[in-house]
């Protein structure tokens, strides 16, 4: 689980790198932002994210959203 905002490293930059470092690990990106937008980009799709996660977020949607990435 990552954020989109972060100090030194956004989100999308920090999948990219784990991808290329392992393909097969799940990557949920949170964010505050309006994220149906950011799902038709470009960058979106080579980050290869496993989910996104709207905040502010419920305990409850988050361990949902945990446990339906790690049954796939």
């Amino acid at each position: 689980i990552t954020d989109l905002c972060m100090p030194s490293l956004d989100g999308i930059r920090f999948a990219k790198r784990i991808r290329k470092l392992d393909t097969k690990i799940k990557i949920l990106l949170s964010t505050a932002f309006y994220f149906n937008d950011m799902m038709d980009t470009e960058e979106y799709r080579e980050a290869k994210l496993s989910g996104l996660i709207q905040k502010p977020t419920k305990l409850s949607e988050l361990k949902q959203r945990i446990v339906e990435l790690l049954s796939k």
